[in-house]
């Protein structure tokens, strides 16, 4: 019996963590199988743009700095089109990890991996509810406030955006963002939520 409560809650973990890789074991190499397949599809898909062949960044850099529809719609459905070579093996990934969690116990891959890190699905779900609250306001206000520049900055009407217009970063946000978590800041919360953890 381990005494140490941060002890066995590691230990607790690496259990929850092991345990899987000592049981249907086809199975679990069906899933790694389909994870490969979906995650090559996903790295190695380039979309055409333009007539030619592009990175995801490159689309992004469109989203973010070409006024011009076409352009814009061309680069929007381009980046989409991904999702449709990925969407038949993700569905059947999706599939193959709710069966195996239900084997092992649990309602769905995802609650599995939560209990897996000591997580508790309810206060995890009770804390977004929370989250989604208390920045809906602002949230609103800050996206109908981006619409109209948006709307503005493309001479259309608010009814007429499409989502195509709406990777424009009118207001630079990202860098707006980044300035409030410098990486500096980021390393020292990941320090410190690791030592809350028990680790060094």
């Amino acid at each position: 019996h381990i005494t140490d409560p941060m002890l066995a809650r590691q230990v607790k973990g690496l259990y929850e963590a092991a345990k899987q890789y000592h049981s249907d074991k086809d199975r679990l190499e069906e899933i790694d199988k389909k994870t490969n397949e979906v995650n090559e599809i996903h790295m190695n898909y380039r979309a055409t743009y333009q007539g030619k062949e592009v990175t995801d960044t490159e689309l992004r850099k469109v989203l973010e700095e070409e006024k011009n529809p076409a352009l814009r719609k061309e680069a929007w459905l381009a980046s989409n089109a991904k999702g449709d070579k990925v969407a038949p093996g993700l569905i059947e990934l999706v599939k193959l990890r709710n069966e195996f969690a239900q084997s092992q116990g649990y309602s769905n891959f995802f609650e599995m991996r939560l209990k897996e890190q000591d997580i508790d699905p309810q206060k995890l779900y009770d804390l977004l509810d929370d989250l989604d609250k208390v920045s809906e306001a602002p949230f609103t206000e800050r996206r109908d406030a981006s619409k109209e520049k948006i709307a503005k900055l493309f001479n259309i009407q608010l009814d007429e955006l499409r989502p195509w217009h709406f990777g424009y970063d009118i207001d630079k946000f990202s860098k707006e963002l980044d300035a409030h978590f410098p990486k500096s800041r980021q390393l020292k919360i990941l320090k410190s939520s690791y030592n809350d953890m028990g680790y060094d």
